[in-house]
């Protein structure tokens, strides 16, 4: 028998009691979103206050791609990315537990020479 998985449950289970998630649910809320994952209240609470909304007005339209990319730009900017000296030391500030390194650097190579 195969039983289906349960987004909500393992968001929950993952993400609950850490990252600014207190109530039940939380975890699911504020699972990753966008072009960098942003992931946990407190990012999305950071994130909306360096632009200028309410954390809840992020939540609430975190499928628009407008919204992730001015999240993802506040995050890269409030965690001053610009000045990481490698692909490696900005992945280690945005997820150190990944396992995507070497993607990472790659698709830098292949950006940096498109831009």
């Amino acid at each position: 028998v195969i039983i289906p998985a349960d987004p909500k449950a393992i968001a929950n289970h993952a993400y609950g009691g850490r990252m600014g998630n207190k109530e039940f649910g939380e975890g699911y809320d504020y699972r990753g979103m966008g072009w960098i994952q942003l992931t946990g209240k407190e990012n999305f609470t950071k994130a909306a206050t360096s632009m200028g909304i309410p954390p809840k007005q992020l939540l609430e339209n975190r499928e628009d791609v407008g919204y992730q990319a001015e999240a993802a730009m506040a995050y890269w900017r409030d965690n001053n990315l610009n000045e990481a000296e490698s692909v490696d030391a900005a992945t280690r500030v945005i997820n150190r537990h990944t396992n995507s390194y070497d993607e990472r650097r790659q698709k830098y190579a292949e950006l940096s020479e498109v831009f």
